[in-house]
């Protein structure tokens, strides 16, 4: 389940973290009257802790109430807007989703992200080709395989080879979708690097990639044009933003 932790300072203000995993006693030891903004500092502590990332995250809340600023701006505030999508996670038929994406509409996402795990690549397409068919170029759509079920899934379904893959990213391309994420094992870094360089879509993944140097082994093989890594997984916020500024500089995607 999720937790909760709170760092409680002697100035009255309290940052506020949640996600998985505990705190042990080692780290409340270290904590305990170090300065909330030396991030650099504690990141040593966390990663050989074996990685309370859910800290890190209540160490920003609190820098930002202690600013009286939101992070983004704290940050360099590139602008005020971002974009969001609207992440479905369970499995539906094109009529279903076709529905799904008009509600969605109208709650306000221009975007969408739609799961593909059908035993065949004509099932897949028809999911995406209903939600195109439904609001045209309104709707901008991604695509999440989810590794293609390398790991344990309660419906079952295939697993992809690279051929799949390839022939899934074509297909899709044709529907205008803006990425596919994960078609592969996070960790075939050689397999989607060739996959990227034989479609034009987006390739995106890295959301249970751990540390900086996974990330940097994905961004010089050129594994993924987009990275997507997890705050609670990738070693916190502090280090999002390293990363962040390494895919700036391979011009690569982030989000």
């Amino acid at each position: 389940g999720t937790n909760i932790v709170k760092i409680h300072t002697d100035e009255g203000i309290t940052g506020i973290g949640a996600g998985y995993g505990g705190v042990s006693e080692f780290v409340k030891s270290q904590l305990i009257g170090k300065d909330p903004f030396a991030t650099e500092q504690h990141i040593q502590v966390l990663r050989h802790a074996g990685g309370c990332w859910i800290i890190d995250l209540a160490l920003w809340d609190l820098i930002g109430k202690a600013a009286n600023q939101p992070l983004y701006k704290l940050w360099g505030g590139y602008q005020e807007r971002v974009k969001a999508y609207a992440s479905l996670v369970e499995m539906g038929s094109p009529e279903k989703r076709a529905d799904d994406a008009h509600r969605i509409f109208d709650e306000g996402y221009r975007a969408i992200k739609l799961r593909l795990r059908n035993h065949t690549v004509k099932e897949d397409i028809a999911l995406v080709r209903a939600v195109r068919d439904a609001l045209g170029d309104e709707m901008d759509i991604m695509v999440d395989a989810n590794q293609t079920n390398t790991y344990a899934w309660p419906r079952g379904g295939p697993v992809w080879t690279y051929e799949r893959a390839l022939t899934t990213a074509r297909e899709l391309e044709q529907l205008n979708v803006v990425w596919l994420e994960e078609p592969l094992f996070r960790y075939d870094f050689d397999t989607l690097a060739k996959l990227c360089e034989q479609v034009n879509i987006y390739i995106a993944g890295g959301e249970n990639n751990r540390g900086l140097h996974e990330f940097r082994w994905m961004i010089e093989k050129g594994s993924y044009d987009i990275l997507q890594p997890d705050a609670l997984v990738s070693e916190g916020i502090s280090q999002l933003r390293k990363i962040a500024a390494m895919a700036e500089m391979y011009h690569k995607w982030f989000i």
